[in-house]
């Protein structure tokens, strides 16, 4: 398992993070999208860079990348905080396709998500979906079913929709860890900067802890997505299954990120005009997501025990 970034996917990372830099920054374009002032000049943007199609397959108009390619991408998203479906459009749509098997009944959706001609979602659970084209997933004679309206894509042994979910999880927890660490960045420069009784913030016992446990936090995440991407694209399911709920099983500890560097930032960290609690926003977003924490860390709880069991008496 090699989970060095190669030349190309840290040039991937560069190239989206000077677009969203350069288009897409926080107070002009994140807060007036907010306020319902939205241009498609971002979405049309990252069109270009291929970066809407980075799953699909270039037969359908994509780049056919990896979901460690796109787990790259996330974290600039989530960095950048951007508005737009990118998560749902980009990544959930075309791995319910491929885990569905139905690449050729959706060819034309393909295509269209790839430059960026639509925008499409997958209904998991009861989240709320807004896009052109809605996905969903129903039980089936042949085991799962993928679904556009009432036009039947294609069916898949039962593991389908789980596997689904799991891409689903690595992806959004990239983009809160690209959240979180530029959250832990601006915290650090400001603790730099901030001076209180004559020196900077930084320097005080319990200011510097907080920071180091803001730090272990993000970097035991960037570990667990990491190997989560990894085993989306080579491990066994069982593998990706238990990675991707670990990260969901810990979602609220990365969502503390936001928490402290609201405390950092004191009165002004509350205050609307400052952008620490659209990043906790995010965060929070990213742990309330199909659920809390505590159903999540049983499960993993469950296979660890069941794994120290079945390796005692093997």
């Amino acid at each position: 398992m090699n989970l060095e970034p190669t030349g190309e996917q840290r040039e991937l990372r560069a190239t989206v993070r000077r677009f969203l830099g350069e288009h897409a920054s926080v107070a002009g374009h994140v807060r007036p999208w907010i306020d319902g002032v939205r241009s498609p000049d971002v979405w049309h943007g990252l069109a270009e860079l291929g970066a809407t199609g980075l799953l699909v397959a270039e037969e359908f108009g994509g780049t056919g990348l990896s979901m460690t390619d796109a787990v790259i991408v996330a974290e600039e998203t989530g960095a950048a905080l951007l508005p737009e479906p990118w998560l749902s459009s980009a990544v959930a749509a075309p791995r319910a396709v491929h885990r569905f098997d139905a690449e050729l009944a959706s060819a034309d959706l393909l295509r269209g998500i790839a430059d960026g001609a639509i925008t499409a979602a997958v209904m998991l659970g009861d989240t709320p979906v807004d896009a052109d084209v809605v996905l969903s997933t129903a039980p089936h004679p042949d085991g799962e079913a993928l679904y556009r309206g009432e036009e039947l894509l294609g069916t898949a042994p039962s593991g389908a929709v789980a596997a689904l979910t799991d891409d689903v999880f690595i992806a959004t927890a990239a983009d809160a860890l690209g959240a979180a660490q530029r959250l832990l960045d601006t915290v650090v420069e400001y603790a730099k900067k901030r001076t209180q009784f004559g020196q900077p913030i930084g320097g005080f016992q319990s200011v510097a802890h907080l920071c180091v446990d803001m730090f272990e936090t993000v970097e035991l995440t960037r570990s667990g997505v990491l190997h989560a991407a990894w085993a989306a694209d080579e491990g066994d399911a069982e593998e990706r299954h238990v990675a991707a709920w670990r990260l969901k099983a810990f979602a609220s500890r990365l969502a503390s990120v936001g928490d402290i560097a609201v405390q950092l930032f004191g009165g002004i960290g509350f205050t609307w005009e400052h952008d620490t609690h659209l990043y906790l926003r995010r965060l929070l977003s990213w742990s309330s997501l199909l659920g809390g924490s505590d159903p999540y860390l049983e499960e993993v709880g469950d296979l660890f025990v069941k794994s120290v069991v079945g390796n005692a008496y093997s």
